[in-house]
């Protein structure tokens, strides 16, 4: 069953995020690494703009399983690797969720 993780970046007026480097040079990084392991796609939202919403930047990754999820998320120089890239395009500290997908539908 496919497992969702989440990284949402809270909404706080003059914090920094550099957008165009997250959703190119920092996703180029998860895809190198993550890939591999089971990420099957990501996708990034952003609720710029809509001082009510409490995230700035919503990102979801859809994995394989729960144990490729795992496996991507297990301390090591991968992982060392993206969160050290954080501090390149933001000043927030992101929140994350896991979860496993009970339903879904593409058109």
């Amino acid at each position: 069953m496919p497992f969702s993780t989440y990284v949402a970046y809270p909404n706080k007026p003059g914090s920094r995020f550099d957008v165009e480097y997250y959703t190119t040079k920092h996703f180029a990084v998860v895809d190198k690494l993550w890939r591999p392991l089971g990420l099957q796609s990501w996708n990034v939202t952003s609720f710029d703009g809509d001082v009510t919403a409490p995230y700035l930047i919503l990102t979801q990754f859809i994995w394989k399983d729960a144990d490729a999820a795992a496996k991507a998320y297990t301390p090591g120089p991968a992982l060392d690797e993206l969160f050290a890239n954080i501090m390149i395009y933001t000043d927030l500290a992101p929140n994350q969720f896991k979860g496993e997908q009970i339903a879904s539908s593409l058109y």
